[in-house]
């Protein structure tokens, strides 16, 4: 079974949610949610990286301030604590898949011939300027969560969204960034409705604790990798020549994959 990365190379906040994901009515919106969320997908260097740095070894700035100028210029991010209500952001959404390794279109490299659509798994980097509560505010023990839902132009695959819990720390003035669990989804596309370009993921995030009147976290590097089966090659018969015990040829019929 094949294996293929892909990242979204259009992302979006549109005006209204879809499927589980209603925009309530102080849902704050991403910032830079157009440029970085699909940014250094494949980034080995910068300080987008996927292999590093690791949790909480990023110093934060000095001094600090609500948004870390890394988290303002390298990731798309949103300022949760502005959300008095629902503790969500907006629902934005990533869609036109390419392959990381050439940009070739998802339905170029998955067949319509495919069998089935057998793994869908999302991962992504987090980042979070947190300031704690003696600080400019907030606890600095929240519960983060990065929801996601699959979904394609007849709208959203599956009933449920699939959450990622990603927990704050408990001190002051720290700025976290790290690559989270990747997030395998339960409901799986179709073959059509994978290789549309509809086709893509919808997400928000959200925060559990209303004290977190500063917590600007944002995420960049969102890409899907996707497993499918291919269908199985037919059998074929051809004639081939065998020589008997008696010396003779004869014509026997052999099945060859």
């Amino acid at each position: 079974m094949p294996t293929a990365t892909f990242y979204p190379s259009v992302t979006s906040q549109p005006v209204a949610g879809e499927g589980v994901f209603i925009n309530g009515a102080d849902s704050t919106d991403w910032v830079n949610v157009t440029t970085k969320i699909n940014q250094d997908y494949a980034s080995t260097t910068d300080v987008g990286s996927l292999t590093g740095p690791d949790v909480n070894s990023l110093p934060p700035g000095t001094p600090p301030a609500a948004t870390d100028t890394r988290l303002a210029s390298e990731f798309g991010y949103t300022n949760i604590g502005a959300a008095t209500l629902g503790l969500t952001s907006k629902m934005a959404r990533g869609i036109t898949l390419l392959r990381t390794t050439d940009d070739a279109a998802i339905s170029t490299v998955i067949p319509a011939t495919a069998t089935a659509i057998t793994a869908v798994v999302a991962s992504f980097r987090f980042a979070d300027s947190s300031y704690g509560i003696d600080s400019v505010g907030g606890s600095g023990a929240a519960v983060y969560g990065v929801e996601m839902q699959q979904r394609n132009a007849s709208g959203a695959i599956g009933s449920m969204a699939q959450i990622n819990g990603l927990y704050d720390y408990a001190a002051v003035s720290l700025y976290c960034y790290y690559t989270v669990n990747a997030v395998s989804f339960g409901t799986l596309p179709t073959v059509s409705q994978l290789r549309s370009t509809d086709y893509g993921i919808n997400f928000r995030a959200k925060t559990s604790d209303s004290l977190e009147t500063t917590p600007y976290i944002g995420m960049n590097g969102l890409v899907l990798a996707i497993t499918w089966t291919e269908p199985e090659a037919s059998n074929r018969v051809r004639r081939q020549l065998v020589r008997l015990p008696d010396g003779r040829l004869a014509a026997a019929r052999a099945r060859i994959r």
